[in-house]
């Protein structure tokens, strides 16, 4: 066989170079091809990564915003799982009505001693406190000291008037006239702003005074005495209670009745004392007046003295609720009524209750247990201090609440004043 043309053979030579370039240049156009396909296929796959991961996240703060709400909502408490029971420590209001369940029928037991030991002409007043008797002493102190006032400007006037030489002025003197003609209390207010400053202000303290409503109990205290009193009442005895009750009878009163009877005396004693100084006006030039300029200036130290008087009566002190005036009218009130007893009623502090709750992990709770107890006192004393009665009871109200069927729920009381 002949031998090829030589440039055939180099033609064919090229030809397989060629092809030989163009396979190489196609396996590195594969490869970069699939290092490109392979790099985006990672960066899907951590795109996809992050995805999850962020969706994981999300859902996990989720689930953990749900369990705060609900771990919100759930009561809080000291869980026994070996019992299942969960022991709540705010015991919430229901506690609280079972713990005056418990004092509403202490008072009723109270109540049915106190009506064996009274009888139905005795007057019994519920006082707030056991020191009562420290309430009379504005009355004793101001009584005493309108008696010695009055005996100082009734002796004065005596004096005044043998000086001036002349009979006692008549009832309706003009100097008086307008205030005869008025109520004692009436003019007194009237007239007290030129005679003894300051107790032109009486009026606004008992206009006060006559919407007075009663001592300010505790809210326990007051449910206490509201039920004693009721039951009481509905066995036919006179029940009071501390300034529980109007002022219109006021001007009736005997310490008001003195009060106007000083002013109307100090009223006299001021023209007694204008008098004297018309008369020490007459007198001829170098005659005597010393019996004149004596009684003028011991009058008026007794009306400076009255007025200093009625000023600290009428003034309220620091950390006083009304001025001693007032107080002692209150108390003066009292007296009028004729009080043949006095009835001291407390609730001791700290009164509580507790909640108990039955559960299990599969069904909701069906029962509910409310406790609640209190411990309340009472002495029974008559208006001198003996002690006719007095004891503390302790009692326990127990409420079984049944979620399911609340109309078997029962409501029981314990005593433990026994134990």
């Amino acid at each position: 066989m002949p031998d090829k043309p030589l440039t055939e053979v180099k033609s064919e030579e090229l030809k397989k170079a060629e092809e030989a370039a163009a396979i190489a240049k196609a396996l590195k156009e594969k490869a970069e091809y699939d290092k490109l396909a392979a790099e985006a296929q990672k960066a899907a796959l951590q795109t996809e990564q992050e995805r999850e991961k962020l969706q994981a996240t999300r859902e996990m703060g989720l689930a953990q915003a749900q369990a705060d709400i609900i771990a919100k909502l759930l009561p809080k408490g000291e869980a026994k799982p070996l019992e299942g029971k969960v022991d709540i420590k705010d015991v919430g209001a229901m506690a609280r009505l079972v713990a005056y369940h418990a004092m509403k029928v202490m008072a009723s037991e109270i109540a049915e001693v106190l009506g064996k030991v009274l009888h139905a002409e005795d007057k019994v007043m519920i006082v707030p406190q056991l020191d009562f008797a420290s309430g009379d002493l504005p009355l004793v102190e101001i009584m005493e000291q309108f008696d010695l006032f009055q005996q100082l400007l009734a002796a004065q006037l005596m004096e005044n008037r043998k000086i001036l030489q002349a009979p006692p002025p008549p009832k309706k003197a003009a100097a008086v006239s307008f205030a005869a003609a008025m109520s004692p209390v009436t003019a007194l207010l009237a007239m007290a702003g030129t005679v003894i400053p300051g107790l032109a202000n009486l009026a606004g303290y008992f206009k006060t005074d006559y919407t007075i409503t009663g001592y300010e109990f505790d809210l326990d205290k007051e449910s206490l005495v509201a039920r004693v009193a009721g039951k009481l009442g509905k066995k036919g005895k006179e029940i009071y209670l501390d300034n529980f009750s109007t002022l219109w009878d006021l001007a009736e009163l005997p310490i008001i009745q003195t009060f106007a009877h000083l002013s109307q005396l100090s009223l006299d004693l001021e023209s007694s004392k204008a008098s004297l100084a018309d008369e020490k006006a007459g007198v001829p030039a170098g005659g005597d007046t010393t019996k004149i300029d004596g009684a003028i200036k011991d009058s008026q130290a007794l009306l400076d003295a009255v007025k200093s008087y009625v000023q600290a009566i009428t003034t309220k002190a620091a950390g006083e609720d009304y001025p001693r005036l007032v107080r002692a009218a209150l108390r003066d009130r009292v007296r009028q009524m004729r009080i043949t007893h006095l009835l001291y009623l407390n609730v001791m502090p700290k009164s509580g209750g507790e909640v108990i709750t039955k559960k299990n992990f599969w069904r909701t709770t069906k029962a509910v247990g409310y406790l609640g107890g209190a411990a309340v006192s009472y002495v029974l004393a008559e208006k001198g201090g003996r002690i006719i009665s007095g004891d503390t009871l302790i009692r326990l109200s127990v409420f079984n609440y049944r979620l399911a069927a609340p109309e078997v729920s029962d409501l029981k009381s314990i005593p433990l004043s026994h134990l």
